[in-house]
């Protein structure tokens, strides 16, 4: 249950890291009109919330708490990328953020350059597993076996 809660607050700080970053990217260098500070966190949060649900979706997919310090399997990884696809595409669909950047997909209003950072989830599972492994395998290197 320590890892889950460990788990739990690495992938949020990694994922609200990086969108954090992507954000500020985005904005700073493909939109003409000011965004603040707050709006960019703002987007940051929902997108973290996204992650979020995807771990603990996956979670009780799995019935394993530890599953992402265990090792992931291939449906792991496919319905990652996949529910990462859906939300780029729902988003960018329904989504009341205007992108004026990249190139069109399929003559709609989706553009490419924004669906790219929704890799960020899968990118932000695999760097928080890896932070994980690290510590875990760290601690149960110090702990007496009796």
């Amino acid at each position: 249950m320590k890892n889950f809660f460990k788990g739990t607050i690495v992938i949020v700080f990694i994922s609200f890291a990086l969108f954090l970053i992507h954000d500020y990217w985005q904005v700073k260098n493909f939109s003409s009109e000011f965004i603040g500070f707050k709006e960019v966190v703002s987007y940051g949060v929902f997108d973290v919330l996204i992650s979020f649900i995807l771990f603990l979706f996956i979670t009780l997919l799995n019935k394993d708490l530890n599953w992402l310090i265990r090792g992931w399997k291939i449906k792991d990884m496919i319905i990652i990328l996949q529910f990462s696809l859906l939300i780029g595409l729902f988003s960018q669909s329904f989504g009341k953020i205007p992108y004026e950047y990249g190139q069109t997909l399929l003559n709609t209003d989706i553009k490419f350059l924004a669906l790219l950072r929704y890799i960020i989830i899968p990118l932000a599972f695999f760097i928080s597993s890896f932070i994980l492994k690290i510590t875990t395998r760290k601690q149960d290197k110090y702990r007496i076996k009796f």
